[in-house]
């Protein structure tokens, strides 16, 4: 368990000040986000963040089928104004993003899918579409998407896509195995 000890060793660094340290095995794969932060009496606290998906909607089905098919240790990030997403992607923490392009201009969507392949470029990539076109398509593609739909959704497969998404992402980058909601 080399991953482990990386993840124990960082854990035990003693820093002065709030820190975020990314803790990476020599494949450049990202192993865990560590972060110190001293408190007010001079004690410090640290923790291993869990993995964050950060999903781009203003749609409330999709968003209750994202929160319901991923569940502890995963996070979820909502980001209705993509605006907005700039400080979710910030995080070393992020493993999946999925893009609703109903939540984003027609102008704002190609800079926001490279705002993804820049910031969190290890980060899984699913892309739905408010109605195919040719064009939001080859987009998808182009920023590297591993997965692309359209609305109308099905349900039952997009639940399905989004837990083996979440289950690669676990596997590839070590993070605890995620807990899958069953209905």
């Amino acid at each position: 368990m080399q991953s482990n000890e990386r993840v124990q060793s960082a854990i035990r660094m003693r820093q002065t000040t709030n820190k975020i340290a990314t803790v990476r095995e020599p494949r450049g794969r990202v192993e865990a986000s560590v972060i110190s932060i001293a408190t007010s009496r001079g004690e410090e606290v640290t923790r291993v963040s869990a993995p964050t998906l950060v999903l781009f909607s203003a749609d409330r089905e999709l968003t209750a089928l994202v929160k319901k098919t991923a569940s502890l240790p995963w996070k979820i990030q909502l980001c209705e104004d993509p605006a907005i997403g700039r400080e979710a992607l910030s995080r070393p923490s992020v493993r999946l993003v999925i893009v609703d392009d109903g939540a984003v201009d027609e102008e704002a969507r190609g800079w926001l899918l490279d705002r993804i392949r820049k910031f969190v470029p290890q980060a899984l990539l699913i892309y739905i579409a408010s109605a195919h076109s040719e064009i939001d398509e080859k987009r998808a593609r182009r920023y590297a998407a591993q997965y692309y739909t359209a609305k109308p959704l099905d349900l039952d497969r997009t639940s399905r896509v989004i837990e083996s998404f979440i289950r690669a992402a676990s596997e590839r980058d070590g993070a605890t195995d995620a807990v899958f909601a069953r209905s």
